[in-house]
């Protein structure tokens, strides 16, 4: 069995809800290699359980396996030039 990463969004910043069936499976946390990206990603709402929590100037990818307990993960992305994308699990 492979697991396959899936979009789940383009590029995206300030904050709001996504869907995610299943687990997260990656993250990439872009800035602008000056001004620090803050990505905090939470089950389900603004107070729920913090399942991913980055700082940083410089682009990375993140690999996980984190599961959505909820069905939704809430994304604050924050920062000068700061984005994110993540990545949904499939299994084939």
């Amino acid at each position: 069995m492979t697991s396959i990463k899936i979009p789940i969004s383009a590029d995206m910043s300030g904050t709001g809800i996504l869907e995610c069936k299943g687990y997260l499976s990656g993250v990439i946390f872009s800035a602008n290699g000056t001004n620090a990206n803050t990505t905090i990603l939470r089950d389900g709402s603004s107070t729920g359980q913090v399942l991913f929590h980055a700082v940083g100037i410089n682009t990375v990818f993140f690999d996980l396996c984190v599961k959505c307990e909820s069905g939704k993960i809430y994304y604050s992305i924050s920062g000068t030039g700061a984005t994110g994308m993540l990545y949904g699990q499939r299994m084939a």
